[in-house]
């Protein structure tokens, strides 16, 4: 492993992520239009009860490879920016 230091952003930031990233149905959509998740797979996750739940499992699931953790960074840039820029500076 390469330290804290080199985590990728969504693997630093997932505690935040989940507690504040909104309109999961747009994330997802935008995910899914970009190849990182599959049909089933959105409508598994779009079932799940709770947005947080959603998210985590968006996170622990799907977000293995260091292009799918890019995809969703810069997906949430479109979407959440100014979240992204306070993870950003702390």
């Amino acid at each position: 492993d390469s330290g804290t230091d080199q985590k990728h952003f969504v693997e630093r930031f997932s505690r935040e992520l989940i507690q504040e990233v909104t309109f999961m149905d747009a994330l997802l959509k935008a995910l899914l239009n970009k190849g990182v998740i599959t049909p089933e797979r959105d409508g598994n996750i779009k079932a799940l009860p709770t947005r947080r739940k959603k998210l985590s499992a968006l996170l622990c699931d799907d977000l293995q490879d260091e292009d799918k953790k890019n995809i969703f960074l810069s997906v949430l840039k479109e979407q959440h920016p100014d979240l992204v820029s306070s993870l950003e500076r702390s």
